[in-house]
């Protein structure tokens, strides 16, 4: 990525308020997360590392404000839950603050699936506190 890290942090706060700013308006909420789904989607797709712990932030305030587990927050979390993936490596190390974030987010607003998935939610902690890891 070429932009300057300010760019890209000031980019993306200023997508976190437009989400805050519009929350209240079901119409206006839906409407940015499907003008920035495919980006973020393709951040994820092509690995941009500048980029992904922004893209799990928005998708963790897309989840926090949704009334519904959409198939696309599913999928993600899958992506992350997966223990054969090497997301919670040390070397994803950069990465783990936002997967957290994002995966606390559907633990607490959607109990009834994290439920489904507490023996890979069990295998992250027991990873995360692993002195390795560190």
């Amino acid at each position: 990525m070429t932009a300057s890290p300010n760019y890209t942090y000031i980019l993306f706060e200023a997508l976190a308020l437009t989400l805050t700013y519009v929350k209240n308006s079901p119409a206006a909420f839906n409407s940015v997360e499907d003008q920035l789904t495919p980006v973020l989607n393709m951040i994820m797709e092509q690995n941009v590392t500048d980029l992904l712990g922004y893209a799990f932030q928005i998708y963790a305030t897309f989840v926090a404000l949704s009334t519904t587990l959409k198939p696309n927050y599913e999928m993600l979390c899958n992506s992350i839950l997966d223990p054969s993936a090497a997301n919670w490596s040390k070397e994803m190390k950069y990465l783990i603050p936002a997967e957290a974030l994002f995966l606390v987010t559907v633990i607490c607003k959607y109990p009834e699936y994290a439920s489904k998935h507490l023996q890979s939610i069990q295998k992250i902690v027991g990873n995360l506190l692993h002195s390795s890891i560190r």
